[in-house]
């Protein structure tokens, strides 16, 4: 591949960013921000898929929060070596001393879609 094309493809790469960043940020919906573009919707979501691939999404961090001792009453009777609690108290997940990370991970990347 000649340095043309390459030049080229990073242009078009470029632009298409920009179109799904303007979007993100204009609060409509796809088709209604094609219509006012003059972009084709199939082409929008073709070049939206192609480049959400290609980026790893970012990772997310959380507070997390120690606590000294859990008061009498919210205290569970399970034998849980770690309590992870995810948007001000939405989720809770107990996690017992023989957890499988690879769940672990499905599990939070599920409840960030939510």
């Amino acid at each position: 591949m000649n340095s043309l094309t390459s030049n080229k493809r990073g242009r078009k790469r470029a632009t298409w960013q920009k179109h799904i960043e303007e979007w993100q940020q204009s609060g409509l919906s796809q088709q209604k921000y094609c219509g006012e573009k003059g972009i084709a919707l199939a082409t929008f979501g073709y070049w939206r898929r192609k480049l959400k691939t290609e980026q790893p999404e970012k990772p997310r961090f959380y507070p997390l929060i120690v606590a000294a001792e859990e008061p009498p009453e919210q205290k569970d009777s399970g034998n849980a070596a770690l309590r992870l609690v995810l948007g001000e108290q939405r989720f809770t997940i107990e996690i017992g001393e023989s957890f499988s990370p690879i769940v672990l991970e499905k599990l939070v990347t599920t409840l960030e879609r939510l």
